[in-house]
């Protein structure tokens, strides 16, 4: 190391900052005064670089202001309670929300202010507000909703949120957040009263195109049995026909209405669901013989029996069935299995069809859904929905499922077991 260099220098005055008392400028092979001047400079050089205050975090944002701040400029209504039930802070947010003053919200238990009676105007003890035992029995309110009351005694939907704070092992307050949710319920009311009126346009126009096709079919039963002319018997084949799917059309927008509206119902008796599955294949027969479609069922031919009703359980089968049909190819086989099992009866239809994508089996049941079907229009697409539906009336359930597009699918239905 060179003895011009400021290491070399830095190390010589260190050195007699260290040891006072020995001969550094003999080690060194410097000169006293050489010694004197490098110890100088380095001091110096320390009291320059030490003398400032190390940089400190900014303190100009206290926490607890901070926190008022967040508190006071929140839209939503924030509140501390303590272990009594006596407001000790309120943001102006709910001051605007209840017209109270801090000093009114603090006279009283909170609840007695603003929580005091529930929506049919009955008295609510505080002793069942789950906003006010959430301390006492430590747990967390979570967008619960209620009725809260105003200064002016008016009332305002609203939807809570409560936390309690615990110190040292003992409650001590509770943090609650409130949502004035009056425009919320509003939309809300409005979209219902939407969708019931759909509902009702819906079953006024399925009432209303039912009407002319009674005489449309009969007229056309009576081309095809009293003329003639093979044009003219034809013309009525082909009018039966296509008044006979329009009907199957109307009665689904009418059970879709009744579905909605929470008024289809079952009727039920015991019922063997050899005999039904029979009936529903009697009445998907023309489909599968015009796609020369074959249909297996396999398992018991009697005794397994459900409370049911026969007629809603025979519209469930012949759906799945006659999807079945028509989302499989010219040929193809359809396949009912029949089983019981753990006091449920299962059936399940399986089809070589076109089969479903994961995205698919995922909405299958939802109305107004369905896949590609193989020729032909595959309808309205609330076939499944319904049958969901009346499966679940019947206290029962049903899965879709299918190994991916081109691979099939399956429908099983499981019911319980009618009593022996």
């Amino acid at each position: 190391m060179s003895k011009t260099s400021p290491a070399f220098k830095a190390a010589v005055a260190l050195a007699a900052i260290c040891d006072p008392h020995s001969d550094v400028a003999h080690r060194y092979g410097v000169s006293e005064a050489q010694v004197g001047e490098w110890h100088a400079q380095l001091v110096a050089c320390a009291h320059s670089a030490f003398k400032s205050e190390p940089a400190t975090p900014s303190r100009d944002l206290d926490p607890s202001e901070l926190a008022q701040t967040i508190a006071e400029n929140s839209t939503h209504a924030l509140v501390l309670m303590d272990a009594r039930g006596y407001c000790i802070y309120a943001n102006q947010a709910l001051l605007a929300m209840t017209g109270y003053t801090n000093e009114e919200l603090g006279s009283k238990p909170l609840h007695d202010l603003i929580h005091h009676r529930r929506p049919d105007g009955s008295h609510y003890p505080m002793s069942e507000c789950p906003i006010d035992r959430a301390l006492p029995e430590n747990f967390d309110v979570r967008a619960h909703e209620d009725l809260f009351f105003r200064k002016d005694g008016s009332s305002f939907p609203v939807r809570c949120a409560a936390s309690p704070i615990f110190r040292g092992g003992k409650p001590v307050a509770t943090v609650i957040e409130v949502q004035d949710i009056t425009e919320e319920r509003r939309r809300r009311e409005h979209e219902l009263a939407e969708i019931r009126r759909k509902d009702e346009f819906l079953a006024m126009l399925a009432h209303e195109l039912r009407n002319p096709l009674a005489p449309i079919t009969s007229a056309a039963f009576l081309l095809q049995r009293t003329c003639a002319e093979p044009a003219a018997r034809r013309a009525g084949g082909i009018v039966a026909k296509h008044a006979s799917h329009m009907a199957s059309l109307v009665n689904d927008l009418l059970d879709v209405s009744r579905m909605t509206r929470g008024v289809l119902e079952i009727k039920a008796a015991r019922v063997d669901l050899a005999s039904t599955l029979r009936d529903a294949a009697e009445q998907v027969h023309p489909h599968l013989e015009a796609r020369q479609q074959q249909l297996d069922i396999t398992g018991p031919s009697e005794g397994v029996h459900v409370d049911g009703d026969h007629a809603r359980l025979v519209q469930v089968f012949a759906n799945l069935l006659d999807n079945a049909s028509k989302y499989s190819p010219t040929g193809g086989r359809i396949t009912v299995s029949v089983g019981c099992e753990a006091g449920s009866a299962r059936v399940s239809v399986t089809d070589q069809g076109v089969g479903m994508s994961q995205q698919l089996v995922v909405r299958v049941f939802d109305l107004f859904t369905q896949g590609q079907a193989e020729g032909a229009g595959a309808g309205l697409g609330v076939g499944l929905a319904l049958v969901k539906h009346i499966v679940e009336l019947h206290r029962g359930s049903i899965r879709g499922s299918s190994d991916g597009e081109g691979r099939g699918s399956t429908f099983e239905v499981v019911l319980p077991a009618a009593r022996a």
